[in-house]
């Protein structure tokens, strides 16, 4: 497939209605959509038109032009939708959420304006729950990764099940961590190839990598954001823990450049329910925050991540692109993903408590772009 098209106007329609209607225009499998643009919100006679063109049931997304860098998991997503009645409420609780105070603090610490100004995608509801995405890694250019789940199982399992990492690189080709939820090879290799399309498509800024949110069983491209620019790993060595009793942090997977020198930074560290309760970041300096587990869910809109500069969590490879740890990569100039903490005492297997990482108050974080690593100042 040769599919081209113009760069994408998210500032008429926001992120996601603009995205959806620039791929569906060029050609790409998205869902049956609908779009109500803001002015429309106030039209019975439109959203009822757009209410009757779709199969059912709906799901119904707000659509902001802060989507593209900042407003992640932050306007609600309503599903099951199939009256008037409840698509109403749906618009409803979609306009207060964007006319919010969170919304404006949310706005206010990542540097964009605050409009309530929202737009409607009313979309028809994917019959598979198995979802993921997908993302080129902005150092290791030639590494394509794929996440996906059951989202329903997800949702609903006390044991929350394992994703499927599906991983491409040049050298050794596509593999995967274990097949799963009846998804078979030829799918995951179809949707890294629509992946790299989009890619090549004209529609998307060439400088950044872009997550793509996606279902499986039938393939469709829900959501597309940019993440990182592209910027090649460097070469110069990272300290190791090797033959050393020093308190060291270090992954393998990694976002973000430092100088080769390395990055002094003061790091606080804490839970992700913490977080979530209202345990504020630090101000007013840059500062690297390292997570003692990783996030399981999007934290509040109004928390305030302010001058965060680095960001290590123990997110497994295999769900890094789920929304509560993606927001916190995202935003972080530097991010560690999967990391392994040495020689800082007792500890329950490869847990540790936030006052474990005390020696790191004050402490200097190198990453190449491949590999990374913290050490004590």
């Amino acid at each position: 497939m040769n599919k081209e098209g113009p760069p994408i106007p998210f500032e008429q329609g926001g992120g996601k209605l603009e995205i959806t209607r620039s791929l569906e225009e060029a050609g790409f499998p998205v869902p049956k959509s609908q779009y109500l643009f803001y002015p429309d919100l106030g039209k019975p006679n439109l959203i009822e038109a757009a209410l009757r063109d779709l199969p059912k049931p709906l799901i119904v997304r707000g659509s902001h032009q802060n989507d593209m860098h900042g407003y992640i998991d932050v306007l609600p997503t309503v599903r099951d939708v199939t009256t008037a009645e409840e698509l109403n409420d749906a618009i409803r609780l979609i306009k207060q959420t964007a006319s919010s105070e969170a919304l404006r603090t949310h706005a206010a610490d990542w540097g964009q304006p605050f409009t309530p100004e929202v737009h409607v995608l009313l979309q028809e509801q994917s019959p598979s729950n198995v979802a993921g995405s997908i993302l080129r890694h902005p150092h290791v250019m030639d590494r394509v990764d794929m996440q996906y789940v059951d989202r329903k199982e997800y949702r609903e399992s006390d044991w929350k099940p394992v994703h499927t990492l599906a991983r491409y690189t040049n050298d050794q080709g596509l593999w995967q961590t274990h097949e799963d939820w009846g998804i078979k090879r030829d799918e995951i290799s179809d949707a890294m190839e629509i992946y790299q399309e989009v890619e090549a498509s004209g529609i998307i800024d060439p400088n950044w990598v872009y997550q793509m949110e996606i279902g499986l069983n039938p393939f469709l491209i829900y959501q597309l954001r940019p993440f990182k620019l592209r910027e090649p790993a460097k070469r110069f060595p990272i300290p190791q823990s090797y033959k050393t009793t020093d308190p060291i942090i270090t992954s393998n997977l990694v976002f973000g450049i430092t100088p080769e020198e390395g990055l002094a930074l003061n790091f606080v560290s804490m839970d992700s329910v913490s977080l979530y309760h209202g345990y504020e970041l630090p101000e007013p300096d840059p500062y690297g925050l390292i997570l003692a587990g990783r996030m399981y869910e999007s934290l509040p809109a109004g928390v305030q991540y302010r001058k965060l500069k680095a960001y290590a969590t123990t997110g497994y490879e295999h769900d890094y692109l789920e929304h509560g740890e993606y927001r916190l990569l995202k935003r972080a100039d530097i991010a560690m993903v999967n990391y392994h903490a040495f020689n800082l005492g007792e500890s329950r297997r490869s847990y540790h408590q936030p006052e474990n990482f005390k020696p790191f108050e004050r402490a200097r974080i190198w990453s190449n772009g491949d590999d990374a690593s913290i050490l004590p100042e």
